[in-house]
């Protein structure tokens, strides 16, 4: 048996609903991004101590590289589908995470660009690629 036939069994093992081998290929390739995804978000968490919603937040400034993030953004990364009643109170709830996570990131991590939203400065970028990239040598 070829190793080449070995991967074709293997995707037909992991993807039974898949029509044909792109489909499949697809399908694991995506499987393989949420994977890294989720040892992404474990890396931030136990690097910074993060709560979902830190780590979403954080998550959407990183994704910005150094670009602002508009208040509504990360407001939304801090609600749930049906809190509509707490958007009342998220525009204190954005400040209060901003708090946390410059506590947790270090001094001068997220610049404060009024009328534009928030963004990771350089030395916040730093200490998230050295959170991201442990595990990965």
């Amino acid at each position: 048996m070829s190793p080449h036939s070995v991967y074709e069994n293997s995707i037909d093992f992991i993807c039974n609903d898949c029509a044909d081998k792109d489909e499949r290929i697809a399908f694991l390739e995506s499987e393989l991004g949420w994977r890294k995804d989720a040892q992404r978000q474990q890396r931030l968490k136990e690097a910074f101590d993060l709560r979902p919603k830190e780590r979403a937040m954080l998550e959407m400034l990183y994704g910005a590289k150094g670009a602002p993030v508009p208040r509504w953004r990360l407001e939304n990364a801090t609600l749930e589908p049906g809190d509509e009643e707490e958007r009342l109170y998220s525009d204190n709830v954005v400040s209060v995470y901003i708090v946390k996570l410059r506590k947790k990131l270090g001094p001068h991590s997220i610049d404060t660009l009024w009328g534009k939203g928030y963004s990771l400065t350089v030395r916040g970028m730093d200490a998230v690629a050295r959170a991201l990239a442990k595990g990965d040598s």
